[in-house]
This record gives C-alpha cells, sequence and structure tokens, in this order.
C-alpha cells in the first residue's frame, strides 16, 4: 500500500501549487465579497467571513484528494441539486448588494482597526461583534460549498497533482490539499486585512453604493452561470 512521500509532494505541489494560485489571486465571487464586507462591516467581519470561505474550500480539496469529489461531479442529480442551490444562493446575495446599493449602504465600520483613539465597547457590543463574525464566518462556508465551480478547481489541481505523482495516494494528495490551502488562507486573510484600512474605509463611505451595486452585478453573473453553465 503506497504511503506518503516527500518527494512526491513536492513533484506535485511544484505544479499544482502554481494553477492554484492563479485561482485563488483572480477576482471572483469570494474575493468580492471579502472586499465588500471587509470595508462595510470592519476587520473583523471580514477575517470571519474570508475565514470561512477557507474552511468550504479545505472541504472541497479534501473531497478532491480522496476521490469522492469526482464521484459527486458524476451523480447528476446531486450536482443538478448542488448547481439550483448555489446559483440562487448567488442571486440572493446580489439582490442584497443591489438593494443596498439602490437603498445606501449602512456602513457598520464605525471603529476601524488601524484608529489611533481608544473606543470603549459594552459587554452587549463584544457579543453583538462575536454574532455578527459567527454569521458572516458561516456565510463565507456557504458561499464556497454552494459553488460547483470550487469543486471543480480543486479536482484540477488534485489531477494534475497526481501526475507527478510515481506512486499517487491519498496521504500525499492530502498534502498537496494542505499545502494550497494554507495558500487560500493567506491570500484571503489578506485581503481582509487591506480592505478593511481606514484607507479603504473611506473609499467605501464616498463610493458604497458604486461598490455594492457593482458587485451586485458580479454575483448576478456568478449566479446565472452556476445556474445555467456549470
Amino acid at each position: 500500500m503506497s504511503q506518503f512521500s516527500l518527494p512526491d509532494l513536492l513533484a506535485a505541489v511544484s505544479v499544482a501549487l502554481p494553477l492554484f494560485a492563479i485561482g485563488v489571486a483572480s477576482p471572483g465571487p469570494a474575493t468580492l465579497a471579502i472586499m465588500n464586507i471587509s470595508m462595510r462591516s470592519g476587520r473583523a467581519q471580514g477575517l470571519a467571513f474570508g475565514l470561512g470561505v477557507c474552511s468550504g474550500s479545505l472541504f472541497w480539496g479534501t473531497l478532491a484528494a480522496l476521490g469522492l469529489a469526482a464521484v459527486l461531479a458524476a451523480n447528476v442529480k446531486l450536482m443538478m441539486a448542488l448547481k439550483v442551490s448555489g446559483g440562487l444562493y448567488f442571486l440572493w446575495l446580489a439582490f442584497k448588494l443591489l438593494r443596498a446599493a439602490w437603498q445606501g449602504a449602512r456602513i457598520t465600520a464605525t471603529n476601524t482597526p488601524t484608529s489611533s483613539a481608544p473606543v470603549a465597547h459594552t459587554q452587549s457590543e463584544h457579543v453583538q461583534t462575536y454574532k455578527h463574525c459567527i454569521r458572516q464566518y458561516f456565510s463565507g462556508v456557504a458561499l464556497h460549498l454552494l459553488n460547483p465551480k470550487a469543486m471543480f478547481v480543486w479536482m484540477a489541481v488534485i489531477a494534475i497533482g497526481l501526475t507527478k505523482m510515481q506512486n499517487p495516494n491519498p496521504q500525499t494528495a492530502i498534502g498537496v490539499t494542505l499545502v494550497c490551502w494554507s495558500l487560500s488562507v493567506a491570500v484571503f486573510v489578506s485581503y481582509a486585512l487591506l480592505f478593511s484600512t481606514e484607507t479603504a474605509i473611506a473609499v467605501y463611505r464616498n463610493l458604497a453604493r458604486w461598490i455594492d451595486g457593482f458587485c451586485g452585478v458580479a454575483f448576478v453573473i456568478a449566479g446565472v452561470v452556476i445556474l445555467f453553465t456549470v
């Protein structure tokens, strides 16, 4: 029985990681959502959403490494359920963004992370912040789990990595998943930190409707793509 092999892991990562990096760095629904939430609601909620996206990504990556994603992709009924659920969820998010753009966004990032003036928070405010972060985390998880394209990206990444292994096995494939996933964590956390600065929030305050409108249109396109082309 084949076991974990460091040479195989390094060979697989050498081709899988660049492919995965292109997908992570390319602007997509997850990136736009992290940017929007970080500017509108602050660093804590932006990080929570980003970590939720990363959790969903790890789920798909693990399934791809174990060969279970291919089984799911081959099941017509399950894929149809995933496509319909994902497409409708993306369109719901688009509706909320477009409604915010129409009505005028309410910015909740009242205390930016780089502010020099200390701000006192009551216990109830901390509880509310915690609840908002939990909600954002699971929203991030849902965004990635309901996006079939995320599953197909992981399947492609693992497949190309397997071609470089002399003895392909799930243990080494899981290693490839963890290396690539670590990159996604670094990228998405960086986005949340970058777009929750005072400068980014100030830009959002001035252009909130335009930014929300742009993100809303992007999510409409993503939802339609999931429903009819994935």
